[in-house]
């Protein structure tokens, strides 16, 4: 009885030593970022692989049954190394109406699969803080609400500022290339203030509004500086992984029958790891900066102040 005893205690040690709750976030972000990333990869990585498959469905094999075998675009997506061999043929197509029309509902279903994709992944990411479990089918039915056409407007919201940023930036190149820089720099880091608006909507069920005001208070200039760093060299990462990934596409590419099947479900794997480092990242930074609220000042018979987290 001893032995079990001492099995069981130890047992739980071990797991509230793994476990992430709200709190960890305050203490060593990082070291609570990759833990809560390491218990939701799997499901993450699974609705990355089901997103894709919705997209596939949905809008490319359409597509590439309307335009034909003989079109470039089917080439494109059947031969890796189509594009580099016939880059001309390629761009020449590229804005006929056809083709310019199927690649914009292909980028429409896309963005609408890839905004419910990353609205489920918060969830799955919230859950596993909050509850210590997160149930993939659970989240992902969950997640189809008004919230989809809500992260694809800030998705386009997003992407409209970064193109004017670049636009701005870009009528500087004339006067000087440092001013460029610096405009560019400057616009980069007015973003990386709102960084907190998708998880303070999607996570801490906030207003747009209220999501911009959260936003820029907690992230001052100094702290969007610093995140933009981090989000650099996160991009430089992923782009050495995905140079990795595509050298190894092409490889199993060349084997019959299944390489084009492995070249995208490896391609879907790091988009799944980065989707969950991702998440994890968001809702941390959410509740590292999350104000806890005083209830009650009065204090119980052991000495503790109630809090409302």
């Amino acid at each position: 009885m001893g032995f079990v005893a001492y099995d069981t205690v130890a047992n739980n040690l071990e797991i509230q030593n793994t476990m992430v709750d709200k709190k960890s976030f305050k203490l060593d972000i990082f070291d609570a970022i990759f833990k809560v990333a390491g218990k939701t990869w799997m499901k993450v990585t699974g609705v990355v692989i089901i997103n894709n498959a919705i997209v596939i469905l949905l809008a490319v094999l359409p597509i590439l049954a309307l335009l034909g075998t003989e079109s470039p675009i089917f080439q494109l997506f059947s031969n890796p190394e189509y594009f580099q061999q016939n880059q001309d043929e390629f761009q020449a197509i590229l804005y006929t109406p056809q083709v310019g029309g199927a690649l914009l509902i292909l980028l429409s279903v896309a963005l609408l699969v890839g905004a419910w994709g990353f609205v489920t992944n918060l969830r799955i990411t919230n859950s596993q803080v909050l509850t210590g479990a997160a149930d993939l089918r659970t989240h992902l039915a969950e997640s189809l609400t008004w919230d989809i056409a809500k992260m694809f407007g800030v998705f386009l919201l997003f992407y409209l500022m970064l193109m004017v940023g670049f636009m701005v930036s870009a009528m500087f190149a004339i006067a000087s290339v440092w001013l460029t820089i610096l405009v560019l720099l400057f616009f980069l880091v007015f973003l990386a203030k709102f960084t907190l608006v998708i998880p303070a909507m999607f996570v801490g069920g906030m207003s747009f509004p209220d999501a911009i005001r959260y936003s820029n208070q907690n992230i001052t200039w100094s702290r969007a500086l610093r995140l933009l760093g981090i989000i650099v060299l996160a991009i430089l990462i992923m782009i050495v992984g995905l140079m990795i990934v595509g050298m190894l596409a092409i490889v199993l590419a060349k084997v019959p029958f299944i390489g084009i099947g492995l070249q995208y479900l490896l391609q879907w794997v790091l988009a799944g790891f980065m989707a969950t480092l991702g998440s994890a990242a968001l809702v941390g930074l959410y509740y590292r900066y999350e104000k806890e609220k005083v209830v009650d000042s009065v204090e119980d018979d052991s000495g503790w102040t109630h809090l409302e987290k």
